[in-house]
């Protein structure tokens, strides 16, 4: 009789590092569609701390006429879930920031909401790119800031042209992939142009990008690439330690 051996295939939440920093989630209540009162944020964020995240840059969306966060808003927020949550992780915030003209305009101002003082996580529309995006990095570049694509391989109207890929890098983004891009979570050709972007050496950072619980439990799946890759870019990651 022929006895088959099969290997555990390694989940993402086997991988990640001590001290890991998720730059980039959806946590805070109530500020745009991801965790909607305290309650669901300190479930989300208790979860995660057993996958053994216990850092968190929270990125609520700003879209002008739809989340209008400001920096009061956010810190006012911010302060308040952490006057109540318990111990077990830790927490700052910054935002994630839609580019369209809107954004363009507000650059000038000195009053973004960075990762770390200097990185800026910034996201495109998912319909079309913005026709303001080469200007807006232009500008971000100008005033010392450095912009963090968030997920890069989300855009489909990217995937037929990686040449973009590479001329976003070349004018000085760097790139944060969405961790869930790995799992399949987003669909086969994401998660292939998120495998060719980490091939080509292309990813700076990760994030878990979550909004709810779903989401969280979707981490706990396998990934499309070598253990080694993923490592690394998690790694990066510890740039931002707080």
């Amino acid at each position: 009789m022929i006895h088959f051996i099969f290997k555990k295939k390694t989940n993402l939440t086997d991988v990640f590092p001590e001290g890991y920093i998720d730059i980039h989630s959806h946590i805070l209540p109530g500020l745009d569609d991801g965790a909607k009162h305290f309650e669901e944020s300190l479930a989300i964020l208790s979860r995660l701390t057993t996958f053994g995240i216990s850092k968190f840059i929270t990125t609520p969306h700003i879209m002008h006429g739809v989340y209008d966060n400001c920096l009061s808003i956010i810190t006012s927020t911010t302060s308040r879930f952490k006057s109540n949550y318990n111990e077990g992780f830790s927490l700052k915030s910054a935002a994630e920031y839609l580019i369209d003209e809107h954004f363009e305009k507000s650059i000038a101002q000195d009053s973004l909401i960075t990762l770390d003082g200097k990185h800026v996580l910034v996201e495109l529309s998912y319909a079309m790119p913005p026709l303001c995006l080469h200007s807006a990095i232009r500008k971000l570049k100008h005033f010392g800031y450095v912009p963090v694509l968030a997920h890069p391989e989300r855009y489909r109207y990217y995937h037929k042209t990686p040449i973009v890929y590479q001329e976003l890098k070349h004018a000085g983004c760097k790139f944060q992939l969405n961790l869930l891009s790995l799992t399949g979570y987003y669909g086969k050709s994401t998660q292939k142009v998120a495998q060719n972007l980490i091939s080509e050496g292309f990813i700076d950072y990760s994030g878990t990008d979550v909004h709810n619980m779903q989401q969280v439990e979707a981490l706990n799946k396998p990934f499309s690439i070598t253990e080694k890759l993923i490592r690394r870019i998690l790694e990066n990651n510890m740039f931002f330690d707080f």
